[in-house]
């Protein structure tokens, strides 16, 4: 689930888990849905939908950061960016090493992310303007950090 904060809009995504299955050790993806949902109106709206595996979803404005790959394994893995007032989708330059079933967040610019960087595991941020990343907490030796949650 990707949230936006300043349009009250969260975008989540769906898959056939018995496709996913029955695919499993292919390197063929089920059919990924992305959704949007008005939180002030109720309002559910399919807004993407392809042939790739979509992890973790990040928005901003109506702009979703999407981590996404062929299979559930993201071997391939990449952002993209896709523009929910346009229908765009592009390719990002953006390089991270997102954890495939990471949680993503877009504060004021910048994406938070959990995955290794710097030879560590922990929760990272990457300045979208600038390009800089940067660690927000280092994972200690006998732990697991599997989500966060940024409220503003």
């Amino acid at each position: 689930v990707g949230m936006d904060y300043k349009t009250h809009t969260a975008y989540f995504s769906s898959y056939s888990d018995k496709e996913d299955r029955k695919l499993m050790n292919t390197e063929k993806t089920p059919k990924t849905t992305i959704y949007s949902y008005k939180i002030d109106t109720g309002e559910l709206e399919t807004v993407y939908e392809k042939k790739k595996y979509v992890s973790s979803i990040a928005a901003k404005d109506g702009i979703l950061y999407m981590l996404i790959g062929t299979n559930w394994e993201l071997k391939d893995k990449k952002i993209v960016v896709f523009d929910t007032n346009t229908g765009i989708i592009e390719k990002s330059n953006i390089k991270l090493n997102i954890r495939n079933t990471s949680d993503m967040e877009i504060i004021d610019d910048k994406l938070y992310y959990i995955g290794t960087e710097f030879g560590y595991d922990g929760v990272f941020s990457y300045d979208l303007n600038s390009g800089k990343k940067e660690t927000v907490l280092k994972q200690n030796k006998n732990e697991f950090i599997n989500g966060f949650s940024l409220n503003y």
